[in-house]
């Protein structure tokens, strides 16, 4: 292969990586914009899943005790009742009704 070629296949090469960089650029600036956008919604919506989350807690709470047992209503934001690291995936979120049956018992799900 002469220097030409070398040069040609050089500056090919330059040009492709200067595409994908700026293609990068834009992902990563709509990606942002998007991140943005979600946490926006996010402190409008989460506050008020929280508060209706514990209106049905209470609501569960009360009609339990009538009957002399305890229950309550969780979200939980890790999904796994277990490990309680919040997570952004929000499909791994879920709601946990807990409920026991005696004062003796601890809540189960």
């Amino acid at each position: 292969m002469n220097t030409h070629g070398v040069m040609e296949m050089y500056e090919k090469r330059a040009k492709d990586i200067q595409e994908i960089e700026e293609r990068m650029a834009t992902r990563q600036t709509d990606m942002d914009q998007k991140t943005a956008e979600i946490a926006k919604f996010r402190q409008i919506w989460e506050p008020r899943l929280e508060m209706l989350i514990n209106r049905v807690s209470a609501a569960f709470g009360n009609a339990f005790s009538s009957i002399g047992c305890a229950g309550e209503v969780l979200l939980s934001k890790s999904g796994d009742a277990e490990n309680p690291v919040p997570t952004d995936d929000f499909e791994k979120w879920a709601i946990h009704v807990k409920v026991k049956f005696r004062d003796t018992e601890e809540f189960s799900y």
